[in-house]
This record gives structure tokens, sequence and C-alpha cells, in this order.
């Protein structure tokens, strides 16, 4: 190997340890709960862990299927207060496909900002394939 070519690996320890590089927290909540009870917990882990990582980048999904699908329909007060909080500060809403489908739910009723996944099963699954971690939301 010539000592040109190893230049450029010696600048890789530098990089991972911090200069320029944050890490980023990325978490995917599974929410299949239903009532105020459950959504009002959802929200709430979602909201602390962003106050829990304040000085950090935080990249976060609730991806909301079977029964959880109510969180994101149209709605005021105070769960929808939160919602439009934590969207505010980047958190992705997601609605499954298959269960709006199946409900019978015109999209329309949906909360503006709400994203639909071909399934909510499935946009998990790939989020922990890309090394997101987990949160089970299902109260």
């Amino acid at each position: 190997i010539k000592r040109e070519a190893m230049l450029p690996i010696a600048f890789v320890p530098l990089l991972l340890t911090g200069a320029g590089l944050q890490h980023i927290h990325r978490a995917v909540f599974e929410f299949t709960g239903m009532g105020i009870g459950a959504e009002a917990k959802v929200l709430g882990n979602a909201a602390n862990l962003i106050k829990a990582f304040k000085d950090e980048k935080v990249e976060l999904e609730i991806v909301c299927h079977d029964d959880g699908i109510d969180l994101l329909l149209t709605r005021s007060g105070p769960i929808r207060t939160r919602l439009d909080k934590l969207h505010g500060q980047g958190v992705v809403l997601a609605a499954c496909g298959n269960t709006i489908r199946g409900r019978n739910i015109d999209r329309k009723h949906l909360i503006p900002y709400a994203v639909v996944v071909d399934s909510g099963v499935a946009e998990v699954v790939r989020k922990e394939e890309a090394g997101w971690s987990y949160v089970r939301s299902a109260y």
C-alpha cells in the first residue's frame, strides 16, 4: 500500500470522535392503542424523549395502525395541540394505509401533516432495519 493511499484513513478516527459529526438518535414508536389515555402516553413519551436529548439531534416517527389510527384523525383540543407541537419539532406522524383502507377512512379526515405509509408494520420493520430504536406504544 502506498503511503499516499493511507493518509485519508489516518483522519477517520478524527471524524468518528466528533470532529464535525453528531450522533443522531432515531426512534420509531409503534402505536396501536385506543383512547385519550393511550394517546396521551405515546405523545408524552415522544415529548420526554425530545426533552431528554434536547441538546442532541433526534428523529422520531410515530406509526399509527389498528386502533392507534384514531390519534391521527382530525380533531381539536389538547391532543391536537400536542400533535401540532410534536409535528413542529419534526416528529413524523405516519398513518397505516392498510388500516385506512380496512376502516374506510377518507384521507381528508386525517390531520393535514400525517403521512400515509403502505403498511404500519412494514414501516416499523424498515425503520428497525435501518438502525432506528423501537418503542412499543400499544397500551
